[in-house]
């Protein structure tokens, strides 16, 4: 297992920022780190075998429907468009998932291609996480609409994202491009300022999901 450098080394400070309400900060804002995030493709409209495959490699088998994720075991499947997914899940000594997502799609009309060291991984969660999004997103995030384990790409602001809603908390992960990580942090945290934004260490949300 390679140790990875943060894109928001530097930038991500653990602490209260802004001006929260008297129940305490509206949006809780961390990093998720030592994630093996692994994108599975599958090669013209015949998927049963990809998702099989999935299954098969990662332990969960992706969900029927478009938009949706699919979670077990600490790892999560999610929708990122049609024939393709994203498996993820925490890292693990020894273990390899792009390798064992290989292995069960080795006779599979599918491509593999492993992202961890491309992606960026946020959560946004609290009470006014909702509000803090839509300043930058066009999706509509209330629960009736995107529930809890709904996932779809938007933009935050003028980085494209992929959007998994966690609980119902609200809790969001966002999985941006790695070049675009801190320019999206920063634009949080001050988007944020007017609910109270509490920063978290990465350590409190390695491997949660």
């Amino acid at each position: 297992m390679v140790e990875r450098r943060s894109a928001l080394e530097g930038a991500a400070r653990p602490g209260d920022f802004g001006t929260p309400a008297a129940g305490g900060p509206g949006v809780i804002l961390g990093e998720r780190r030592s994630l093996a995030i692994v994108q599975v493709a599958a090669l013209g409209e015949r998927d049963a075998a990809v998702r099989g495959g999935i299954a098969a490699g990662c332990g969960v088998a992706p969900a029927a429907e478009a938009s949706r994720a699919a979670r077990g075991g600490g790892t999560a499947v999610l929708w990122s468009g049609p024939g393709r997914w994203l498996v993820v899940a925490a890292e693990q000594p020894g273990s390899d998932l792009a390798a064992r997502l290989e292995a069960a799609l080795a006779t599979a009309p599918a491509v593999v291609t492993d992202l961890g060291h491309a992606r960026t991984v946020l959560r946004v969660s609290g009470p006014s996480a909702r509000d803090l999004l839509a300043k930058g997103c066009p999706l509509d995030l209330h629960l009736r609409t995107f529930p809890v384990d709904a996932c779809a790409h938007s933009l935050l602001g003028h980085a494209g994202t992929l959007i998994h809603a966690v609980d119902a908390v609200p809790s969001f992960d966002l999985y941006l491009a790695r070049s675009y990580a801190r320019s999206a942090w920063e634009w949080i945290e001050e988007s944020a300022a007017e609910y109270g934004c509490r920063v978290v260490a990465p350590a409190d949300l390695t491997g949660s999901g």
